[in-house]
């Protein structure tokens, strides 16, 4: 249930959108020949005596009505507020006009007159909406219609290696723009538009040169991507210089741990001003906040193993910060430290002050519930930290502990190491090493069955082991 106001719409079929509603839903294309479909019988048959379940009581005609009117009865019911069904009266290069969905007719008033057979429905507005305007009515849409002739003519041309009559298309879009703006081609000079300046980026790129990774900010780049690098020099290049977003990551679990360190770290910063939350606190804004459109498109058992699994790690977050003997100094601190011509930034989820006025980081982490934890002194984020606090004038020094919190897990869920400077400058090592790799365009695969059976991006690597 979605009561939230955010600037937002989703869209969605019907069947995905069972067990959510929205305070305003709009039905499209509710018309006849759509809404229901035509019935077109099988062209097997099975008899009653093998067909499993419960048989059907009507004929197949009337059942498949009764289906498809059941399907938009799912479909309005989504409504919280308000409720738009449309359909159009022409489609576009149909000569025949159309009609309202006969489900849509039957709250109708012939001729929009009530009859005792047909009352009016008060609830139900039926008004006609005018969609569709000539050229001549709408010179916007016309300069529009013009103006995606000559890009697509553009772009024909260039494909083709037909370049001149590209920049001609080009110099004829300038003059499209110069007219919408000013209402009249007067004043356009086309030797003005395409002044020429040499670019010499050009010579290098013909030359050889390597040129710099795209997909992330040149000189600046976060922690994450060094474990991504780390991991494998080729998932580095699909994650973050190509940009792809692999098909099986799932977006809910993005979202289940992401609510959960919006719910936790909003409750470290509330006991810094002396407000502590209680677990019943803590549930009710997990309950209310939850925001089911993310789940759209997945099961709705999903979400509930989700939801389920965020309340628990609430609680045990709450068993473990009621213990805690430390005062939490920060919470979601913004960090960044320079490693050659480069900025590594990051946010620390959650710094400590121990009894003994030394520092402590904490680093929550949802999922990993069989995962195993080892050797974190090696660990880039943890040690990036580790700098990044020392970094910030308001600490000034290395933690005592840098820590994993992960309450998913069974038994011992905090995993800590001290730091010391040894680790400190073998990290700082590792990173100049990874920044020298991805400056010089080094990708290459690291191959592994383990490795490569968890990593993402095994559908499409052609050296992956999985």
């Amino acid at each position: 249930r979605d009561t939230s106001n955010s600037d937002a719409i989703q869209v969605s079929t019907i069947h995905k959108s069972k067990g959510l509603q929205f305070k305003v839903v709009f039905l499209a294309d509710i018309a006849s020949r759509k809404v229901p479909i035509k019935f077109t019988r099988d062209d097997y048959y099975i008899p009653n005596d093998l067909n499993r379940g419960i048989a059907p009581q009507a004929k197949p005609n009337v059942e498949h009505k009764n289906e498809e009117r059941r399907v938009l009865y799912v479909g309005m019911t989504r409504a919280i507020d308000t409720l738009y069904i449309t359909y159009p009266t022409q489609y576009e290069n149909n000569s025949t006009a159309n009609k309202a969905s006969p489900f849509l007719e039957k709250l109708m008033p012939p001729n929009n007159v009530a009859t005792k057979r047909r009352p009016r429905n008060d609830s139900v507005n039926f008004t006609l909406f005018d969609g569709g305007r000539t050229n001549e009515e709408n010179p916007i849409n016309r300069m529009d219609a013009i103006k995606n002739e000559y890009v697509d003519e553009a772009i024909k041309n260039i494909q083709n290696g037909h370049y001149q009559s590209a920049i001609q298309k080009i110099v004829d879009l300038g003059k499209i723009e110069h007219y919408k703006q000013n209402k009249t081609v007067d004043g356009f000079v086309s030797e003005n538009f395409i002044d020429h300046q040499e670019n010499d980026s050009i010579n290098s790129k013909l030359e050889g040169a390597t040129e710099p990774p795209l997909g992330y900010e040149r000189k600046k780049i976060s922690y994450s991507r060094f474990e991504a690098y780390e991991k494998c020099p080729k998932m580095f290049w699909y994650k973050h210089v190509l940009n792809i977003l692999p098909e099986n990551q799932k977006a809910p679990t993005l979202y289940k741990g992401n609510f959960f360190h919006k719910i936790v770290d909003d409750s470290a910063k509330r006991k810094m001003n002396g407000q502590s939350d209680t677990l019943e606190q803590l549930t009710d804004i997990a309950k209310s906040t939850w925001n089911p459109r993310e789940y759209v498109g997945y099961s709705k058992q999903l979400e509930n193993q989700d939801k389920k699994t965020v309340e628990e790690i609430i609680e045990e977050y709450h068993k473990w910060d009621k213990q805690n003997p430390n005062t939490i100094v920060g919470a979601e601190i913004e960090m960044d430290i320079k490693v050659g011509e480069y900025i590594i930034d990051g946010k620390i989820d959650r710094v400590e002050q121990t009894p003994e006025g030394e520092y402590v980081i904490i680093d929550y982490k949802t999922g990993g519930k069989n995962k195993k934890i080892t050797n974190l002194n090696e660990s880039l984020q943890l040690n990036i930290y580790a700098m990044g606090l020392k970094a910030k004038k308001k600490f000034g020094k290395l933690p005592k502990l840098v820590s994993y919190f992960y309450p998913e897990k069974e038994g011992q869920r905090i995993f800590s190491y001290e730091v010391t400077q040894a680790d400190i400058d073998n990290t700082k090592r590792k990173l100049e090493g990874y920044l020298k790799s991805i400056d010089d365009g080094e990708f290459e695969a690291d191959p592994d069955m383990k490795k490569c059976g968890w990593c993402n991006y095994k559908d499409l690597c052609d050296e992956s082991k999985a």
